[in-house]
């Protein structure tokens, strides 16, 4: 499982690099077509720094995630292809963060990457095969001198090795008659061309399901031919390029058979390059020249763009120290998350609002102090708005803010718009001055700590500030997010308490803000109507689930009716890091507990009543996600019944079902029911649920009267 989890971890990496080719391969054939006269060597080493920059997960922020909108296309891409690091909360961050943390893949995910891995050991399969087979083919070849070899077993000249070429000539070609080609081959082993080769084959069976990669690897081929053949009629001279195209025409003679490899230099591109020295023309220093100062710019625009991007923004100082500890592949804030809050935006959206402490000191037990940031995100980790705390509370709270250990993040609709708002507040201290601002009273006499708080608008691609200041008083310190008392949601109205007193704040529509409002008791209970006083008196009931660790992973608030039932208020995932709140799921709390057999602790299993029906919602722990969720009563039972031809069975709306989980397996899930028919009958059964397609399968039932 290990071992499986590192090929996944890899291929993303794989795939992230690859997706530069589609930029960078165009770039580098178009200055090839451009700089046509400069010398081939110049376009060698531009082939050299592709396969540098395909092999090497260092920071794409340099090339195309520089731009956030192709930052977000990309992860957009990544999550539709099945891929998602639920530790990293939406954003991919590089290499390190993806080797660190839990990823969670599709089938079709592990599929594509077991395929990769196999065309991998393919080529390298084969590779060894060749070799093994060309090396027994000149087990026979005689040395002539130095790192020379004749051979009858070859048609054309070859070099065999990495680090050590030796060069094989056929038998019936004569040393002394072959000066020119013995010359480019001695080029290729003073330029190292056999390494350049090398490299060239190993990001070809990396990237081989990438074409691009295969054109790029044919023209570094290519380029490589043509700088030896530049190299020798600069060193013979310009005179000598017709008796050099003749000997090129003149050495492939027959054909031998002989096992081809991928980095094995065999004498290639014979009428090309023998027409090319027909039309030789001196190569143009200014074309060289340009070319050199292209391969510059483009070494910057690959490699050290984020960094220069980095300096000239002011970050050095504080990237220096996480800069050390990993190369990223994506741009990645640079300040600490205290925590986060996963919410909805008007246009039905996904948003992440993070809490980040900019500068500033921790410690254990005590909580944040510094400075801080709202940072407000869409899933995929792009910034969309950030709102300074400190420029916010500066007149009350001074310069440095505080944030206890574990703080959790709360929104609610209080005004009834459709959209969600954020409360921060804090502690603004006992003081006699902090206390006239919240109660208007010179003293404190009571000793009553003061908060202050701000409400904003979580919009589609912003965070506005609504409201604010509205104070708080207690008998103990409170930094914490909150959740105001909704005293009735269709009047957008919510109530506070100051100094032992209900303070109630309303929505002015036409000032788009909370205004401070007194009423009397009856007014408050006309505006309840029949809203019972339970549901803003009696406490709320904290469930919890925890991990092995004792790590709090979902924590269920619910509050007692008049019937004593507990009706699920709020869901929180992960309450002590990134958690994300769930308010949608109506219906009376029953149990808390992890699915059977799930010794991974992924799955969460919430049992509750809900719509004529006892059933459950499963949460998938590692992606803070709502794995799969049935409210559903005897509707469904229907449609399954009616699928499988089952048309003697039949329920009433009012016929109760109870829903069960059996198992999960993969994204196939077993459910289990028992439900009363229409004629007072009552079914047993299961069946399975592709949580991904939506289809149903193995249904079985028995029917008791």
């Amino acid at each position: 499982m290990i071992i499986l989890d590192f090929i996944y971890k890899l291929f993303f990496t794989v795939i992230s690099i690859s997706v530069l080719s589609v930029l960078l391969v165009p770039v580098v054939m178009i200055i090839r077509l451009v700089t046509s006269k400069a010398p081939r060597k110049y376009m060698v080493w531009l082939w050299m720094l592709i396969c540098l920059r395909m092999l090497c997960p260092l920071s794409l922020s340099s090339t195309l995630c520089i731009n956030k909108e192709w930052n977000r296309h990309f992860h957009i891409l990544m999550t539709k292809f099945g891929l998602d690091m639920p530790d990293v909360k939406g954003m991919m961050t590089g290499w390190f963060t993806v080797f660190a943390n839990d990823i969670s893949t599709t089938r079709s995910y592990r599929v594509c990457a077991l395929i990769w891995l196999s065309g991998v050991i393919l080529i390298w399969g084969f590779v060894f095969i060749r070799q093994c087979q060309l090396s027994h083919r000149l087990k026979g070849a005689v040395r002539l001198y130095d790192n020379v070899y004749q051979s009858e077993d070859i048609g054309c000249p070859m070099i065999k090795g990495i680090f050590k070429g030796k060069i094989y000539i056929p038998k019936e070609m004569k040393a002394s008659e072959a000066k020119y080609i013995l010359m480019h081959m001695e080029c290729h082993n003073k330029r190292k061309d056999r390494i350049f080769k090398f490299v060239g084959m190993l990001t070809l069976s990396i990237h081989w399901f990438n074409l691009l990669i295969w054109l790029a690897n044919y023209l570094l081929s290519v380029d490589i031919e043509l700088a030896a053949d530049d190299y020798v009629v600069r060193k013979m001279g310009l005179g000598s390029y017709k008796e050099y195209a003749q000997e090129i025409i003149n050495m492939y003679k027959k054909k031998d058979g002989l096992p081809d490899s991928f980095y094995t230099f065999r004498e290639r591109y014979i009428e090309k390059r023998a027409s090319g020295m027909l039309y030789y023309r001196k190569p143009d220093k200014t074309s060289g020249q340009v070319l050199i100062l292209t391969f510059l710019l483009c070494f910057v625009w690959w490699f050290m763009m984020r960094p220069l991007q980095i300096l000239w923004n002011g970050e050095l100082d504080k990237n220096q120290q996480s800069q050390s500890k990993e190369e990223r592949l994506f741009a990645e804030s640079d300040s600490t998350a205290i925590t986060k809050l996963t919410t909805l935006s008007p246009d039905g959206l996904n948003r992440v609002v993070q809490l980040s402490m900019t500068n500033g000191s921790y410690k254990q037990g005590e909580g944040y102090e510094g400075s801080f940031e709202l940072v407000f995100l869409d899933t995929f980790g792009t910034e969309l708005s950030r709102v300074d705390l400190n420029s916010v509370f500066r007149s009350s709270a001074g310069d440095t803010l505080h944030f206890d250990e574990g703080l959790t993040m709360y929104a609610d609709d209080y005004n009834d718009d459709g959209t969600q708002e954020l409360v921060i507040g804090q502690d603004i201290g006992k003081s006699d001055e902090s206390f006239a601002k919240a109660t208007g009273e010179l003293k404190n006499k009571a000793g009553q700590s003061v908060q202050e708080y701000y409400i904003w608008n979580i919009d589609v691609s912003s965070l506005n500030q609504i409201a604010g200041p509205i104070y708080t008083t207690s008998e103990k310190e409170d930094t914490q997010s909150k959740k105001f008392d909704v005293v009735n949601r269709k009047k957008g109205i919510f109530a506070v308490t100051i100094n032992g007193r209900s303070t109630y704040y309303k929505w002015d529509k036409n000032k788009e803000t909370y205004l401070q409002k007194s009423y009397t008791k009856k007014q408050i209970n006309k505006l309840r109507g029949k809203q019972k006083e339970a549901d803003t008196g009696t406490s709320v009931i904290n469930h919890t689930l925890k991990n092995d660790m004792g790590d709090t992973v979902i924590k269920i608030n619910t509050k007692k009716d008049n019937t004593g039932s507990e009706a699920i208020k709020e869901i929180i995932l992960d309450p002590k890091g990134a958690n994300k709140q769930y308010t949608d799921i109506k219906g009376y709390y029953c149990d808390i507990k992890w699915a059977s057999e799930d010794k991974d602790e992924r799955y969460a299993v919430l049992t509750y009543n809900g719509t004529n029906s006892q059933t459950f919602v499963i949460f998938d722990t590692r992606s803070n996600e709502v794995f799969y969720k049935n409210e559903d009563g005897h509707s469904m039972l229907t449609d399954i019944f009616r699928e499988y031809n089952s048309n003697d069975i039949n329920f009433n709306s009012e016929n109760v079902v109870v829903y069960n989980l059996q198992a999960i397996n993969d994204d196939v899930i077993t459910i289990g029911f028992a439900a009363d028919t229409a004629d007072d009958k009552t079914v047993r059964g299961q069946y399975k649920y592709n949580v991904t397609t939506g289809r149903y399968k193995d249904f079985s039932y028995t029917q008791n009267k």
